[in-house]
């Protein structure tokens, strides 16, 4: 396995260990574009690797400097935007929902253009829709991990908990010499 390899197998086992096991629906983080030499390729790579798990690597939000790396378990991020409820919420903000792939470029235009941070995004990583509201009405916080809380606190901190448990493990595994692949295709 080659150093730009190891670098991004690093930041998938800390970024996105929930989502490798398939305990959360996705998670992203952002990096500057020098810090990984042929991040497209690697992209690509990975991608050919995970996809057959149902694990998906995408890069949005493309500067001249710095990519947002989003990955996500397709079928659950599916069933979270098949829900009502999120689909309704989502056609406020113009998001085509009938078409996971048109929903994430639509995703990505708004983190590219629009001035203000798409707060939406939470739902694209499984934040509870209550929360999601929460935070866009500025609402009293009742707890912060993964995301800020504002309804369910102990169903949330469940779930941090679960989430924290899937990183260590990962990243033990990686630390230990095990890549990525292995990790996801032994679940």
């Amino acid at each position: 396995m080659s150093s730009t390899e190891l670098q991004f197998e690093k930041l998938l086992a800390i970024h996105c260990a929930p989502v490798l096991k398939k305990k959360k629906v996705a998670n992203m983080f952002h990096i500057e574009k020098s810090y990984i030499d042929n991040l497209e390729y690697i992209v690509n790579k990975y991608n050919e690797t995970l996809n057959p798990e149902g694990l998906f690597i995408q890069i949005l939000q493309e500067s001249q400097t710095r990519v947002t790396i989003f990955v996500y378990c397709k079928k659950l991020l599916k069933s979270i935007l098949h829900q009502y409820d999120i689909q309704k919420f989502l056609t406020n903000y113009n998001y085509p929902i009938e078409n996971l792939n048109k929903t994430l470029s639509y995703l990505n235009y708004r983190l590219t253009y629009y001035k203000h941070y798409p707060h939406e995004i939470g739902l694209f990583l499984g934040y509870p829709l209550e929360d999601v509201i929460g935070f866009i009405n500025h609402d009293k916080c009742q707890y912060c991990g993964y995301w800020k809380v504002y309804h369910n606190e102990e169903n949330a901190k469940h779930l941090f908990y679960i989430y924290d448990l899937c990183q260590q493990e990962v990243l033990g595994c990686v630390h230990c010499g095990q890549c990525i692949k292995d990790i996801v295709t032994r679940l």
